[in-house]
């Protein structure tokens, strides 16, 4: 639910008014932990990036315990969130790579190579997120080969998901927005 509140202000006689803003008073609150400092104009939320080289599973426990009341590996939105995203992990110093895991998967026994990739609180992944030719399971046949995403900056397509399988270790994004995970959505993660 929005709410539209507009502003009059006097000072010293002068009428200043102000237009109204929309606030969103469903967002959950949260305080988010004092690591996640990068902030980005095109979201609310607060983010950690991590360049240590770790297991998925790795990562998502790490981002989870931060604050358990609402940090995750991130949700990407939308493309103006990716392109900010982008841009942020073009400068940290990477370690051993330029891909980072985001809070992105394909449940099991998926029959289709693009279908029902959802975000680790259940949302369903927009296609145009996407690297062209992405998810493409590797091989091109939908095996189970690759049922996670990460944003690969070595690209030029603005940080855009590509899909891996998980047994490889990267950087993270974790983000702190007062969402939760499904744990029926992470349950089988690789």
């Amino acid at each position: 639910m929005s709410s539209r509140a507009g502003v009059l202000l006097v000072v010293a006689g002068c009428r200043i008014g102000f237009d109204p803003i929309a606030v969103d008073i469903d967002a959950p609150s949260v305080t988010c932990p004092s690591s996640y400092t990068v902030m980005l104009g095109s979201s609310s939320s607060s983010y950690r990036v991590s360049s240590e080289d770790k297991l998925l599973t790795a990562h998502h426990a790490a981002c989870t315990s931060d604050a358990p009341s609402g940090t995750h590996l991130v949700f990407i939105d939308d493309v103006m969130e990716q392109a900010d995203l982008y841009a942020v992990l073009r400068t940290v110093p990477r370690v051993n790579g330029d891909r980072f895991y985001v809070g992105v998967v394909q449940p099991p026994g998926e029959a289709d190579l693009a279908s029902a990739w959802v975000s680790f609180a259940g949302d369903p992944v927009a296609p145009d997120l996407w690297r062209r030719d992405e998810p493409n399971d590797l091989d091109l046949i939908e095996d189970g080969g690759e049922q996670l995403a990460v944003v690969d900056v070595s690209f030029a397509e603005s940080g855009q998901l590509v899909d891996v399988s998980g047994n490889a270790s990267y950087g993270a994004i974790c983000e702190c927005d007062g969402l939760l995970v499904d744990p029926a959505v992470v349950a089988d993660l690789p």
